[in-house]
């Protein structure tokens, strides 16, 4: 008797765990959140074509690792459409095929939203993302969207996307998502593309000696450091162009 209570507790604990599992996912987010709930029905009255109206599902689900940029939840953050500001939106950002993902509060479905309406977005974590025009010479330019690192006569901005990376082993094929980053200074609503920091230098019209001082005290590298080290160049040629 005691054997059979045992077992039909643990069924019940395994129910629980399952049922509780897909909130843990989606970083806590009641879908019954009075201010989500007004600010979604806010962006449905004004836009609605911000909705794809597809649901979300991973285009790889036997990949290790996720395809989200920053943690594997959904978390709640802001949405820009046309100068209208939306806050408390549940968002997750699948980097893998540059989607980005809300809660509908009705059923608590993972929805698309359309990247055409949306100019910029800001995660939980601060992270603020914007809509940039096409980049002639980047081929991973996709729906646009680059993070916003620092804003001037000249721009900083990351480009942030996830490849699929197979293990080398032979013996134990394993499949794995890496992130890739990319930067772009923007000068003059042109967005270039920084290889290495003599592209850098080239673009700001910075001269790589007078720099020096400044990078030694910083402890800065263009390897080791790259967006710091970027950021300093950026910040030292708007404060010389004001």
């Amino acid at each position: 008797m005691l054997y059979t209570s045992g077992r039909f507790l643990h069924f019940i604990l395994v129910i629980m765990l399952f049922l509780i599992k897909p909130l843990i996912l989606l970083g806590q987010i009641p879908a019954s959140d009075s201010l989500y709930t007004q600010s979604y029905q806010e962006i449905r009255s004004f836009f609605p074509e911000v909705h794809t109206g597809s649901q979300y599902a991973r285009s790889q689900t036997s990949i290790a690792g996720h395809p989200y940029f920053g943690n594997n939840a959904m978390e709640f953050g802001n949405i820009d459409i046309q100068g209208f500001k939306f806050s408390r939106i549940p968002l997750q950002f699948d980097i893998y095929d540059e989607i980005l993902v809300t809660l509908t509060p009705a059923k608590g479905q993972r929805t698309i939203l359309n990247p055409l309406r949306i100019q910029a977005f800001t995660l939980a974590d601060g992270s603020r993302f914007v809509k940039k025009d096409q980049v002639p010479e980047f081929s991973f330019h996709r729906k646009g969207f680059y993070r916003e690192i620092s804003v001037g006569k000249q721009g900083l901005y990351c480009k942030h996307y996830k490849e699929i990376k197979k293990d080398s082993s032979p013996l134990n094929p394993y499949l794995s998502y890496l992130e890739v980053t990319r930067y772009f200074i923007e000068k003059e609503n042109r967005m270039h593309l920084i290889r290495r920091k003599k592209d850098a230098y080239g673009v700001l019209s910075l001269n790589r000696k007078e720099i020096r001082p400044q990078l030694r005290e910083s402890k800065l590298s263009f390897k080791r450091n790259k967006e710091a080290y970027l950021l300093l160049l950026v910040s030292t040629a708007d404060r010389r162009s004001n």
